[in-house]
């Protein structure tokens, strides 16, 4: 696994280079790897009606400064959604003097109106009748966008037959004549040698390829030409780069010449990719050099070439690897025969999820002693080669280490086994599903039983199969951390004996073992772990010499990112096939195939052709198909295709025809893209990190009481430790996405979670949560309020997008926002500790004064969930419902349970909080794991008094809240900020609570519409008393991002089970094993943690109430790592990640969050928990002020942990690490719910007399 350097530049901050590494630079070869973020994650986008201000797309910038926008590390151009034809060509009359190059055709994905034939559909046919051309064979074709104005152009090369007195190759540019018309042009002619000083090139091989070879920073992409010479097999690159109008500059052409040692030359191919992650792309050239005779002495070599600035030449750097005729691959090695290497592609992509470019090469050879070729699929990747002091040095292919002389690549095997009649075969990298890394697609000719199918098959690239461990020792008692990588799926068992051996003659099994050794000195411990999979037994182990000293702590491991290796899958994880008919006897001798999005899902479809000659039962003809991804109820994605074949005669011919070719092109301008504009800014947000509530009091009886609430300093962060690798630039990344096309339709049909840049991740086991993990420098308590919590406000600099379509231009409605953490004097911002009502009250406020009452962009709610004043509280409702999905579930404190009804105009409903209440802040939420989608339109009515059954409520009496944004729309949860933001009536102060009865949701507008929610939360004060704590919690499932908290009903005088969102880490309550709590009627199902969560018995016996002060603390004492799961991850991060579910056309999304943003390789256990001597983390409470209550008052509290994930509006994403608690409902606790004493206080019930809306005449 090669460590990836990038670097960027920021405006403000000229960077130093640094060990050895490329000095900064801005990035715009960003904006290509961004693509795969940004396509398809667009929402359905319809105009909205009566727009007063665009800008409002977005969530307001936060008070800020200008910065130049021209600074921008994501890239000058973003593509946003990838809208294609497929194109054909097909030689027509090849050589004919007329000029009659070939066929061109345009296909649709969509049927025409009234047609129910299957696509594909020809919408533009046109027979190229070009002079340029005249007498040419068609060689290569290529669609690219060299000037970067989001339309694209067909390159194609022509050369002369063999024999012919012509030395020049022929390109040419092919344009539609403008977005409306069916008819394609040549814009741009000429003759290679015109261009590149004359050379001769008497060609019998040319391909084209195109990147940011350059290092150009203004969307322009150059042109890579390789060109074989017939008369000498010299190989020659040349580099033009592009120019506005599509073109080629003149000059600056950059040109190298392969001179083989012996005129000795197979097979040669180019790709071009950033393979080392440098903000530009690399060529690498393979040639097959010195393969005559038996092949003893045939060298394959790899041809490294890149542009530096300020050189006119191109850096080159060649590996030659001694092959002879030995073709290595996973089942063992084949001999080639004397024939040699049959054909050669040469692709690029990442196919790892590494972030760089990574080369896909196949091979067809035929084995010795066999009568049908095989085709070879290999993966190699290119990685920095550094000194002692880990400074970069140069670069080198991977290899597996001791591997034969031969084996240069990654991993090797066979894609395509032997048969004597078999077709023609060809290869595309592409991104085909969700997956953010690309796969390999194969399209080839295959037989069975005498008939020809045209077979599509996808590969995957994941690791290697890569033992590794972490330990961290504490006197002679040693925790073990298995964070090995690779394989597949599931988790590794071992081999070779026990899984751990400690050197002491002592082992275990278990996943992550604590051992304790008897004497101090040297140990050399050893995982071994194997892997089931792919079709083979993978094999690993690592060991590492651990000392031992009773009297010191110490830590050690790691995973070397510098030896991980990639291997494809051996099964195609989608395929399909495709026959003519049942008597299909004609082999597909020559296939094209390309990979590109033709309809804006972010789901790309495969394209392919093929032409089949004619056979007894049939003419000769073509085959075009697109193949794509669908989503089967039974088996889930799998690949289908649509096809349509065409018989050569009347329409062409087949005759001498050699090559076809199917690319993906925008001909028409109609992708979605960004550019940099000029709205750039500085800004400051802020984001909770730690919540630590104090422990539970009586608000009236333990006013003056002392309390606290804790978190001090740990190493590696307060829920996690992390190990990074290498060398890596990390930044947090707040990304904010509004869109508003005023075009047509952007179509989103399945959830996408994309990443900016690329993460992948094998991850073993079940994740708790532990991505808190920033170092807190000092400790912070808190000392009045209700809790303690820390927030870090950072620094970002954030740039704004033109969203533009290259046939309609810019629209002024729409933009897009990316902001990226910055670094100011070594720090990104300043960490702080407040009250939760601070963050709640005060924090809001200055900016809700300025903003129309709405709090900021990044800002969220802090409530818990079991202190929802709305729970179990009476719905009422105007709507008809679904089965089980009544308008009841609203308040059933479980966000599994939905509310969805049936469509009607104004549907509501409303909530009666049975009393009027202090209401700071209200929260819809969809049905659990959607977006808000189904909330759009919707708007909150709360008033004091009863609002009309029908129609829409109004009066001076009601509030009325809707989203910030005029498209009005959330991420994925609506938070209502329900404080007065001015002075309010009755003598309300600024920030004070509004105060409400009824709480409505209901949507205006006149068009029949359905209710779709998941559940509706109302708070009041932070402050909550003992009794309206949860009895217990309890986690019976891990991962899956909920837990049960077990909470009093006053209305019914019994518990309830409800959800809580969170991933539980751990409890002070130990049960032993025991259920957490029993069933009871309908209310309560029994509960019981799951097996890794940690419990412990924190306060079991000790209640709260006495004069003495109580205190908790977990340190040294509590070294127990909570969580299994261990997760490497390989990552370039430059945005957020979004996830998007909805086909339905509303106007805007607005979007975001802050995430990290890394380039290289992180490698981290994700799921840990725990402490050391460096962390602490308590609570503690005071007794009554009235001694007298102590015995009839006493409670009993348990404190618990869980991470928690909240989002602003805007998606703008605070990960806490939040302690909490519950209050027993038994003994030590002197009362329970039922029975509590009037003088120490009481549970809120509403007063019943209205619960049935009595004064409405409804009762």
């Amino acid at each position: 696994m090669t460590i990836r350097q990038l670097s960027i530049r920021t405006p403000v901050r000229p960077a130093q280079p640094r060990n050895g590494q490329t000095p900064q630079r801005t990035r715009p070869e960003l904006a290509r790897k961004l693509a795969t973020l940004f396509a398809g994650f667009l929402c359905p986008v319809l105009a909205a009606a009566g727009l007063q201000d665009p800008a409002k797309s977005l969530p307001p910038f936060a008070p800020s400064a200008d910065i130049p926008c021209d600074g921008t590390p994501f890239g000058y151009q973003l593509t946003l959604g990838r809208d294609a034809e497929m194109v054909t060509l097909v030689p027509y009359n090849q050589g004919a003097a007329n000029g009659d190059l070939g066929r061109l055709r345009e296909w649709a994905l969509e049927r025409p109106p009234g047609n129910n034939d299957a696509p594909p559909f020809p919408v533009m046919d046109t027979i190229w009748t070009v002079p340029h051309f005249a007498g040419t064979d068609l060689m290569h074709a290529l669609r690219t966008d060299l000037n970067g104005d989001g339309t694209d152009e067909v390159w194609v090369a022509a050369g002369w037959p063999a024999g012919s007195n012509h030395s020049m190759v022929r390109i040419g540019q092919f344009q539609r004549t403008s977005p409306d018309s069916n008819q394609i042009d040549l814009a741009f002619a000429n003759e290679l040698g015109t261009f590149s000083g004359g050379q001769t090139q008497f060609s019998n091989q040319f391909e084209f390829a195109t990147g940011n070879v350059l290092g150009h920073d203004d969307g322009i992409r150059d042109l890579v030409m390789m060109t074989r010479m017939r008369n000498n097999n010299h190989v020659r690159i040349s580099v033009a780069p592009g120019r506005a109008d599509g073109g080629l500059e003149p000059g600056g052409w950059r040109v190298w010449t392969f001179v083989p040692p012996t005129s000795q030359v197979g097979q040669v191919g180019i790709a071009v990719g950033d393979f080392l992650l440098k903000g530009r792309d690399q060529i690498v050239l393979v040639t097959e050099t010195d393969h005559g005779g038996n092949g003893l002495n045939r060298k394959l070599n790899y041809h490294f070439l890149q542009a530096q600035d300020g050189s006119p030449d191109l850096e080159v750097q060649t590996f030659t690897t001694p092959v002879s005729n030995i073709f290595g691959h996973s089942n063992g090695d084949d001999t080639i025969s004397n024939t040699g290497i049959r054909k050669m592609t040469v692709d690029a992509g990442d196919v790892a999820g590494s972030a760089a470019a990574e080369l896909v090469i196949h091979m067809e050879y035929l084995p010795q002693g066999s009568d049908g070729n095989v085709v070879g699929q290999r993966v190699h990747h290119f990685r920095y080669v550094r000194n002692a002091n880990g400074d970069i040095t140069g670069i080198e292919m991977a290899r597996p280490a001791g591997a034969p002389a031969h084996v240069d690549y990654d991993y090797s095997h066979i894609v395509r086994t032997q048969h004597s009649t078999w077709g023609d075969w060809a290869v595309a990298v592409g991104n085909v599903d969700h997956d953010p890394k690309a796969e390999i697609v194969f399209t080839h000719d295959v037989v069975r039983q005498d008939t020809h199918f045209l077979d599509t098959s996808v590969y995957k690239v994941d690791y290697q199969l890569t033992a590794a461990f972490r330990y961290w020792r504490s006197g002679r008692s040693v925790r073990f951390t298995d964070i090995s990588v690779g394989g597949g799926p599931g988790p590794f068992p071992y081999y070779g004996g026990s899984r751990w051996t400690f050197g002491d003659g002592n082992s275990s099994d278990d996943i992550n073992p604590v051992h304790t050794f008897q004497s101090n000195g040297a140990r050399t411990v050893r995982l071994n772990i194997q892997q089931d999979w792919n079709g083979t037994n993978s094999y690993s182990y690592k060991e590492l010499t651990i000392n031992i000293d009773a009297d010191a702590n110490e830590g050690g491991g790691e995973l070397d990112p510098e030896q991980l290796l990639f291997q494809i899958q051996r099964d195609p994880v989608y395929r399909a096939t495709y026959a003519r008919d049942e008597n299909n006897s004609s082999r597909f001798n020559h296939v094209h195939v390309s990979v590109d999005d033709m309809n804006r899902d972010g789901i790309p479809e495969i394209m392919s052709v093929a032409s089949y000659d004619q056979t007894s039962f049939s003419p000769s003809g073509m085959v075009h198909s697109i193949w794509n991804l669908q989503n089967d109820n039974s088996l889930g994605l799998v690949l289908q295709g649509e096809h349509r074949f065409e018989y050569a005669s009347g329409t062409y011919s087949n005759s001498g025809v050699h090559k076809v070719f199917a690319l993906g092109a925008d001909l028409d301008g109609d992708s979605v893209f960004a550019e940099v504009g000029t709205d750039c800014r500085r800004v400051e947000e802020t984001q909770a990190r730690n919540l630590i509530w104090i422990p539970p009091h009586f608000e009236r009886l333990q006013d003056g009481a002392s309390r606290s609430a804790s978190i001090g300093r740990t190493t590696g962060g307060g829920s996690s430790v992390e190990s990074r690798y290498g060398t890596f630039t990390s930044h947090d990344v707040s990304a904010y996405v509004g869109i508003n096309l005023g075009v047509e339709p952007l179509g989103l049909g399945a959830n996408i979670k994309a990443t900016a840049g690329y993460n992948v991740q094998a991850a073993h086991g079940a994740m708790v949560g532990s991505e808190n993990a920033h170092a807190l420098s000092q400790a912070h308590s808190q000392e009045q309020g209700d809790g303690l919590l820390v927030t870090e406000t950072n620094r970002f600099n954030c740039y704004l997008y033109d969203v533009r379509q290259a046939n309609a231009g810019v629209d002024p409605d729409s933009m897009l926002r990316i902001c990226e953490r910055i670094v100011m004097n070594g720090a990104t911002g300043s960490i702080s500790a407040s009250d939760p009502g601070h963050w709640d009250r005060h924090l809001p406020l200055e900016w809700a004064q300025v903003n129309n009452g709405n709090p900021p962009p990044s800002w969220t709610p802090l409530n818990r969930d079991w202190a929802n004043i709305a729970l179990f509280r009476p719905v009422s409702s105007n709507a008809s419902f679904l089965p089980g999905a009544g308008a009841e579930n609203a308040t059933d404190g479980h966000f599994s349970t939905p509310v969805k009804s049936t469509t009607r105009v104004q549907p509501y409903v409303e909530i009666d909080l049975g009393g009027v209440h202090d209401v700071t802040n209200i929260r819809v939420f969809p049905a659990n794991g959607e977006l808000a989608a189904g909330l759009r339109g919707f708007r909150v009515y709360a008033s004091t008094t009863p609002m009309p059954a029908n129609g829409i409520p109004s009066g001076p009496d009601v509030r009325v809240f809707q989203p910030e944004n005029v498209m009005e729309m959330v991420y994925d949860r609506w938070n209502i900020w329900t404080r007065h933001h001015t002075a309010g009536p009755d003598g309300a102060q600024p920030g004070d609570p509004m105060r409400f009865r009824y709480i409505r949701l209901q949507h205006p507008g006149p068009d029949p519409v359905a209710l779709d929610l998941g559940l509706i939360q109302v708070f009041g004060d932070v402050h909550r008393d003992p009794p309206v704590y949860p009895a217990a919690v309890c986690d019976p499932t891990q991962g899956d991002g909920l837990f049960y908290a077990k909470v009093w009903d006053p209305v019914i005088s019994r518990f309830r089970q409800i959800e809580v969102r969170g991933y539980m880490l751990w409890t002070g309550r130990d049960t032993g094993g025991d259920p957490v709590w029993t069933e009871d009627s309908t209310f309560l199902t029994r509960c019981t943690n799951h097996a890794p969560l940690a419990t412990w018995n924190v306060w079991g016996l000790e209640t709260l109430g006495g004069s003495g002060s109580h205190s908790w603390n977990l340190s040294e004492a509590t070294t127990d790592i909570i969580g299994t799961d261990t997760s490497f991850e390989s990552s370039l991060r430059a945005g957020a990640e979004f996830e998007l579910t909805t086909g339905l056309p509303f106007a805007s999304i607005t979007t975001g969050g802050a995430y990290e943003y890394t380039s290289g390789v992180t490698e981290e256990h994700s799921s840990t928990t725990f402490w050391t001597s460096e962390l602490e983390m308590g609570g503690a409470m005071a007794g009554f002020t009235d001694q007298s209550l102590a015995g009839a008052c006493a409670y009993n509290v348990r404190p618990y942990a869980f991470k928690l994930t909240e989002r602003s509006n805007t998606g703008y994403e605070h990960t806490l690490y939040v302690v909490d608690y519950t209050v027993t409902d038994d003994y030590p606790t002197a009362w329970t719910r039922r029975n509590l004493p009037p003088r120490c206080g009481k549970i809120p019930v509403a007063d019943r007399i209205f619960d049935g809306h009595f004064e409405r005449g409804e009762g």
